[in-house]
This record gives C-alpha cells, sequence and structure tokens, in this order.
C-alpha cells in the first residue's frame, strides 16, 4: 500500500466495530446509528493541548478549494448554515466593492456610511460561518448520550436553542445587507449596477438559507413556545426582505436592459 503524508484539511474515517453510548461524533447526528460508529475527524489545525485532539477552526480562512472540497465531503461541517453564511458575506462583499468603485458620489457622506456597514456586516458574518459549525457540536454530543440519560433531554433542549442562534443571526444581518443594497442601487455607478443585483439576490438565498437552519432546530424543540417564536419571527423577515432583494434585482435588470445598445 502506498503511503502518504496527512495535510492540512484531510478526511480522516475511523470505523469502529459495535455499539458506542456516550463521546462519540458519528457525523450523521443519528443517536440510533449503532452496527459500526464512524468517526469523522477532519484535520485543519493541531492544538497540543492536554487532551492531543484537533481543533476544527477558522474555516473562513480556507481557499475557495478546500471550502469546497470539506463541503462534499463526508464530514457534518460545514453545512447549510455555514455555507448561508459565506453567501451573505460575499453580498455584503459586492457592496463594499460597489461603494468603493462608485465614483459619481464618491464623496457622499450617504455612500460612506453604507459602504463601512456593509463591511461590518461581511466581517461578522465571516465569523459566523465557524461559529454555526462550532454550534453544531454540542447538539451532536447531545444526541450521542443515552437515550435513558435522565438530563438528556434538558441538554439537547438547550442545544437545539443555542444552534439556532447563529442561522437567526445571519438572517438578521443578511436582511440589513439587502436593505443596503438597495441603497446602493440608487448610488452605484451604472457599470457597477449588475455587482448590486448579484449582491442582493445572494443577500436572499443567505437569508433563506438561514431560515431553513433556523426551522431546522425549532422542529425538533419541546418548547413549542420557543420554536413558534422563533418559527414567527424568521418568516416575518422573509416576507419582509425577500420581496426587497427581487425588487433590486428587477430594477437593476430593467437598467442594465434599457441601458443595452441598440
Amino acid at each position: 500500500m502506498q503511503k502518504r503524508r496527512i495535510d492540512s484539511g484531510d478526511i480522516l474515517i475511523f470505523r469502529l466495530p459495535g455499539h458506542c453510548e456516550t463521546g462519540a461524533h458519528t457525523g450523521c447526528g443519528n443517536p440510533s446509528f449503532s452496527a459500526n460508529l464512524f468517526v469523522f475527524w477532519r484535520v485543519e489545525r493541531y492544538s497540543h493541548n492536554s487532551n492531543r485532539k484537533a481543533v476544527v477552526s477558522d474555516m473562513k480562512d480556507l481557499s475557495v478549494t478546500r471550502f469546497n472540497e470539506l463541503l462534499a465531503s463526508v464530514s457534518p461541517v460545514p453545512g447549510g448554515g455555514s455555507v448561508s453564511a459565506l453567501v451573505g458575506a460575499l453580498g455584503a462583499g459586492l457592496g463594499v466593492m460597489v461603494g468603493c468603485i462608485t465614483k459619481k458620489h464618491g464623496d457622499s457622506e450617504a455612500l460612506k456610511a453604507v459602504t463601512e456597514e456593509a463591511a461590518d456586516i461581511q466581517k461578522r458574518l465571516l465569523e459566523l460561518i465557524d461559529e454555526d459549525a462550532k454550534g453544531f457540536e454540542p447538539l451532536s454530543r447531545a444526541y450521542s448520550m443515552p437515550k435513558d440519560a435522565p438530563d438528556r433531554a434538558e441538554i439537547t433542549e438547550k442545544c437545539l436553542v443555542k444552534a439556532a442562534e447563529a442561522p437567526m443571526e445571519i438572517a438578521k444581518l443578511s436582511c440589513r445587507a439587502i436593505e443596503l443594497m438597495g441603497k446602493l442601487s440608487e448610488l452605484a455607478d451604472a457599470l457597477a449596477i449588475s455587482d448590486v443585483g448579484c449582491g442582493a439576490v445572494l443577500c436572499k438565498a443567505a437569508l433563506l438559507s438561514a431560515s431553513l437552519n433556523v426551522y431546522a432546530n425549532t422542529c425538533l424543540m419541546k418548547d413549542r413556545e420557543t420554536a413558534k417564536k422563533l418559527n414567527a419571527e424568521v418568516k416575518e423577515m422573509v416576507k419582509k426582505y425577500a420581496p426587497s432583494a427581487d425588487g433590486t434585482y428587477e430594477k437593476d435588470e430593467k437598467s442594465l436592459l434599457q441601458n443595452a445598445k441598440k
């Protein structure tokens, strides 16, 4: 067998026969999966701490190729939440670019304010790529607890609420970014209009993707009042801001088509 050095970003898959009740990350998040235990260990960075285990972090600093390779692998993270944060950051980033290259309102305080806020949103969404993934880890551990553990239900419930926090913030930031795209549509140079439309579409995609990740947690909550409150908040955001993003896209599309050379 040909030997190869283990590199950063590799996926190590360990197959352990039998059933393990506690302390395992199966990757599938299904505690009833007991025929064989598969442990997925993604090598990103090593932290020589007392437990001598690999620490998965800083996915935002990976190359585009490596991030996509991990996304398409058996590793449970990154998943839909991290991707929604990345997509939102890309949309906000387009807004920053438009603000930087726009000349006709280059000295305007309005343009400066929009550009700076878009940059802040982009930065926070990039941080949420990792925070969403980290929010999944405690939930995975909770589901690996014995079903008859007296505190399993309480711990799982807390983990579900915690896991919903990152996608909820992603959704809120995406809504604000959609608002900023609407403002940029009025301020941007003609040559940058297409980038504004692209940014609006990406921010809408981030909003919708994040909403599904909130629902993925609320649908499992025992506390249905908390679940309903979170669901209602997300639904209201989608109802208000998805059409706003569509409006910016349609406005920019119309502008580009009207300005096409005959």
